[in-house]
């Protein structure tokens, strides 16, 4: 369904990180559904916002070495809204 209506992607992540029902919370699914929303540019300040929180708690170091390991990590696809946020980090990390 995510695939033919790409907005949903949006509201499975907010699904999958709890904000809707606590009863489904996997943050996992919640960020690949929120860089699948990033990929068709529903992600938003929000879903940014948890991307980076969720990747801070989960330790991953997002550095120049690594910048390219971050979209493997996350099932490669780390999409446009994201880097960039992820490019802005760099240089006062």
């Amino acid at each position: 369904m995510a695939d033919k209506i790409p907005f949903a992607n949006k509201f499975l992540a907010e699904m999958y990180a709890g904000e809707v029902c606590d009863s489904v919370y996997d943050p996992e699914q919640a960020a690949k559904y929120y860089l699948k929303a990033d990929e068709h540019g529903f992600l938003g300040r929000k879903g940014a916002w948890w991307l980076l929180n969720y990747y801070a708690s989960e330790n991953f170091q997002i550095d120049e070495l690594e910048k390219d390991g971050l979209p493997a990590s996350a099932g490669g696809m780390c999409g446009p809204l994201f880097s960039q946020i992820v490019d802005g980090l760099l240089p006062h990390l």
